[in-house]
């Protein structure tokens, strides 16, 4: 199995989150570990301490490594892509495969964007079809930036073979954000008649997007008096109307050719330094042009949704679970009581696998500092869901400049992976390393952050405890004791489903969120079919595996962002955002089927069978109690049908 270091400055950027889906999309069915780590610059100053991000470099770097990809676009100014190539110069060569930006490093290829053909497609659109003469250009400074060079050389080459002449005059210096591009254009454009142009092509959307906004305060119409292109296809560039017309750098194919380039470098077949991927030309309405979708004229529809229903349920689920994790977090003390509680924050989250390391004293390192690794840490915690594994202070000490994390636990699975170190303010105690099991990368970035606050304070709190002779080993006692039974109240024993009152509150919190969202959806109330007569016929040990299967059945049949519980007995309950009353028929033919896969796989000698009811929740009708009541009743009409049905 081969392991892949996939380097990259954020993973809240769409920019990077298409480019790692390419990526792990290319990886998926292969025999391949990938491990994300963010690195900002020593230098960084956006942040006050996101420099520390960067002491995961040396790890990536170690003897289990084969080869790194470099998300290099947004490590766009020179100064920061020399202090990068300097510090990964420290390290015995790896193969590496550069999305963007070539890196001057020994066995660096480089997969980068060919924009020739879309600035020349899109500048004689512009002079033929729209009579545009007069053409501003809003970049950065091409001596800082590679990428802000290389557009702009395209949009000149453009010109030239439109015979348009580009006035340098007409050049601003946006620096690739909103804030900045503002600031430009309110400098030099304060009135209308300072605006010299007909049109203004921009380096990325967000800065097209600041002229779009700035032109139209000076009484400018968008695109009657002034065309606007901008870069990247961004849904930003589908946010605000008119919509841009812009170009598409097709992300995720460089992200599936870096993939495909760095398994062949590891292989040694021969890789060309430069690998092209040609932009696309994306026509909509900011150019001049009438844009339709099925025939429909978006000029008169300028409210189109941009998010489907399943994306704002999808949406909404996450922030539950967020929320949910961040208060599991804030009662987990010292490193034990966190550890208890990971398995909960595992199974709310999507990850797969957590292994906490930790060094046995903390380092401290200040902004400009480099960052030296030692030769020791400990593997304090591991959890694996599908190896069963739970392991707390077992003191496994490993060299981590040559294991990420020792041989016989990473070789276990394949999958996505995401480094991250655990620091507060100059304060750096170790790394996480998570295993992932789905591509929200971005939400999975916030998740792993809550958890690495989590993970500072608990060491902190334990060395306190047991600097001062606190933690005996009847407050040890006292504390598991008190984590489990707190993890027990919120957690059903036979069915490891939420109990009654952890559904109750995160159900709760599930619809508050939906109504907030101006949203609806469903309560259901279920319950398992003949439990009475499995009990007295084949006993309670049957009777309770039938309840475990009824609960596994309604888990199934909802969604895995939907709350699902059991209320008590043979009672269970569901809330479900966004679906509406005419999905309940299959829901029931789903239940009704997974019903007699179950019977057939635990070879059941009675045929399992649940009884569903619903309530429809809206902003009038609310409270999950009152729903479940509503829900109740109606599953006490199914129920009659059902035993009209089979006694007629």
């Amino acid at each position: 199995m081969k392991t892949i270091a996939v380097v990259v400055h954020s993973l809240t950027v769409e920019y990077t989150l298409s480019i790692l889906n390419g990526v792990s999309d290319y990886f998926k069915e292969k025999d391949i570990r990938s491990i994300i780590t963010q690195l900002k610059a020593p230098s960084y100053t956006n942040s006050l301490y996101e420099y520390q991000s960067f002491s995961s470099l040396p790890s990536i770097f170690n003897d289990q490594v084969d080869g790194l990809i470099v998300v290099s676009g947004i490590y766009n100014t020179t100064n920061t892509l020399k202090t990068l190539v300097k510090e990964f110069s420290k390290y015995k060569s790896k193969p590496v495969v550069s999305i963007s930006i070539p890196l001057e490093l020994p066995d660096c290829s480089t997969v980068i964007v060919d924009d020739s053909k879309s600035y020349e497609k899109i500048i004689t659109h512009l002079h033929k079809e729209h009579k545009v003469r007069k053409i501003a250009f809003m970049g950065t400074d091409p001596e800082t930036s590679t990428e802000g060079r290389h557009r702009f050389q395209c949009f000149m080459n453009a010109m030239e073979k439109n015979n348009l002449t580009f006035d340098s005059d007409l050049f601003f210096y946006g620096n690739f954000t909103t804030s900045s591009a503002e600031a430009e254009l309110q400098t030099r454009l304060k009135k209308k008649s300072d605006v010299k142009f007909d049109c203004i092509v921009s380096a990325n959307d967000l800065m097209a997007l600041a002229c779009s906004k700035h032109l139209s305060s000076l009484g400018f119409k968008i695109p009657e008096d002034i065309k606007i292109i901008g870069y990247d296809n961004t849904s930003h560039s589908r946010q605000e109307y008119p919509f841009l017309t812009t170009i598409d750098q097709n992300l995720y194919s460089q992200g599936q050719k870096a993939a495909q380039l760095i398994l062949r470098k590891i292989d040694g077949k021969n890789v060309p330094e430069i690998t092209k991927i040609s932009s696309t030309p994306v026509i909509r309405e900011s150019c001049g042009c009438i844009l339709k979708i099925n025939g429909k004229l978006i000029r008169k529809d300028p409210k189109f949704q941009l998010l489907s229903n399943g994306a704002q349920n999808h949406f909404l689920g996450k922030l539950c679970n967020i929320s949910a994790l961040f208060d599991m977090t804030k009662a987990s003390d010292t490193t034990r009581r966190l550890f208890y509680s990971l398995r909960f924050m595992m199974d709310h989250s999507n990850i797969r696998e957590i292994a906490v390391c930790y060094y046995d004293k903390p380092l401290t390192i200040g902004r400009k500092e480099s960052f030296a690794l030692v030769s020791k840490i400990n593997l304090n915690m591991l959890l694996d869901l599908d190896y069963g594994i739970s392991e707390f202070e077992s003191n496994r000490y490993f060299d981590p400049s040559k294991e990420i994390l020792p041989s016989n636990v990473l070789e276990r699975a394949k999958g996505t992976y995401i480094l991250h170190p655990i620091y507060s303010g100059e304060l750096n105690y170790g790394y996480v390393l998570c295993r992932i099991e789905n591509n929200d990368y971005a939400v999975y970035s916030v998740i792993i952050r809550i958890l690495v606050t989590a993970l500072s304070q608990a060491y902190e709190y334990s060395n306190r405890l047991s600097e001062n002779s606190m933690l005996s080993e009847e407050n040890k006692q006292l504390q598991e004791n008190n984590t489990s039974l707190n993890k027990q109240s919120k957690t059903d024993e036979l069915t490891r489903l939420l109990n009654r009152r952890g559904f109750m509150e995160l159900g709760q919190e599930h619809i508050n969120m939906s109504i907030e969202a101006n949203d609806s959806g469903l309560v259901f109330f279920a319950d398992l079919d003949g439990l009475k007569i499995i009990n007295d016929t084949y006993g309670h040990k049957m009777g309770d595996a039938a309840i475990k299967a009824a609960g596994s059945v309604l888990s199934q049949v909802l969604r895995a962002n939907d709350v699902v519980g059991r209320l008590s007995g043979d009672e269970f309950g569901g809330v479900a955002s966004g679906m509406d009353s005419k999905h309940i028929s299959k829901v029931r033919a789903q239940a009704e089927k997974y019903c007699e896969d179950i019977t057939k796989q635990h070879n059941f000698p009675f045929k399992l069978s649940i009884s569903i009811g619903f309530a429809k929740f809206h902003k009038e009708n609310h409270i999950l109690k009152e729903l479940l009541e509503e829900a109740d009743k109606m599953l006490y009409e199914e129920k009659k049908i059902k035993h009209a049905t089979r006694n007629p």
